[in-house]
Parts: structure tokens; sequence; C-alpha cells
């Protein structure tokens, strides 16, 4: 599974496989669906952590992000993410398929800048006006996955989310051919 962190929120994935090359990168954009951006806002001086899927509406929120508990992280993502899916109506199978190809974590930088900026949309929007009313990691989640999710100029509904990993069965993880991909950044330049 692709995590790309923004910068600020680095240090709470050190205990995570690193994967900053340029292979994690190609492989992360060639695997939307098993590609996730991640940043923290403070609320109350306790970082709340925020990841978003970078091909669906899927969003995780993990509250009390910090060093003591940092190494966490993964099954908390995990936990929630299980959640989200039975509230998308998707199986639990198809979910223990999606966790096993998507394997091991492996942190990189920000690819997508849009993905931050959607992210920080979230916190204004959702996650700031309900901060009083909503106490729950779960129910925070389930608020973010009714909203649209910026993806490039196209918004992805909580209906296309269910569509877009129901027809991504079986599963799999795309290699990224490197003389294909310079090709096609030498032809775009």
């Amino acid at each position: 599974m692709f995590i790309n962190v923004e910068k600020k929120a680095q240090k709470l994935f050190n205990t995570y496989q690193q994967a900053m090359s340029e292979e994690a990168v190609a492989g992360a954009l060639a695997n939307p669906l098993f590609s996730w951006h991640a940043t923290y806002y403070t609320a109350k001086r306790k970082k709340n952590m925020i990841f978003l899927n970078d091909a669906t509406t899927m969003a995780i929120v993990l509250f009390d992000v910090n060093a003591k508990n940092k190494q966490t992280i993964k099954e908390r993502f995990e936990k929630q993410l299980a959640i989200i899916w039975q509230e998308l109506g998707l199986s639990a199978e198809l979910l223990a398929d999606y966790l096993a190809i998507g394997g091991d974590w492996q942190i990189s930088k920000t690819i997508h800048p849009l993905q931050i900026k959607t992210i920080t949309k979230f916190y204004k929007n959702v996650i700031k006006p309900q901060a009083k009313t909503i106490v729950s990691e779960i129910d925070l989640a389930k608020a973010l996955v009714k909203k649209a999710q910026q993806k490039g100029r196209i918004y992805v509904g909580e209906d296309e989310t269910v569509k877009i990993i129901e027809m991504a069965q079986p599963f799999n993880i795309k290699h990224v051919n490197f003389e294909e991909l310079y090709l096609k950044e030498i032809t775009n330049k």
C-alpha cells in the first residue's frame, strides 16, 4: 500500500518502511486504488490524521496520533477502513483481498498536491464544523465518505466509490515499466 505523506506529518511515519524512490512514486501513480495521501490537523492540541484514497471517496480519520502511539497507525487505519468498507456495502472478503494485495505500507512524500488540498477542504468544510458534535473517528470518517472527493477535475461520489472497488476485482498491483514511463515523460515534455 502506498501512503503519500505530507512533509509536516513525515515524523509520524518513521517507524514504517520508507519508499522515497522514483519506483515507489511511479507505483502509486499507476495504482491509485492502493494509494492514499495523509496529513494531520491539530485540534485541542492533538494531532489528528486524515487519509484520503487517491481513486475513491474513502477517507480515514485517526484522532490523537502522537509519538507514543504512532506505531499503531496502521492497525487503527485498517480497523477504520473495515468499518467504512462495510458502510459502503462491500464484503469483508473483498477487504481482506484488498489489504493482502496492497501489502506493507510504503511511505513516500506527497505526489498529488491536489489531494492535500482536498484533505484541507474536508477539514475546513466537514471536520471543523462538526468537531463539537462528532467525537467518534468512525462517525467522522462516515461523514467524509458522504462528501465528494476531488480527483483531478472529476468528482467521485459514494456510489462511484463502490463501482470503482467492484470493477477493480480481482485486485492487482500494476508494475511500472520504467522505459515506458520515461518515454511518456519525454512525450509530455
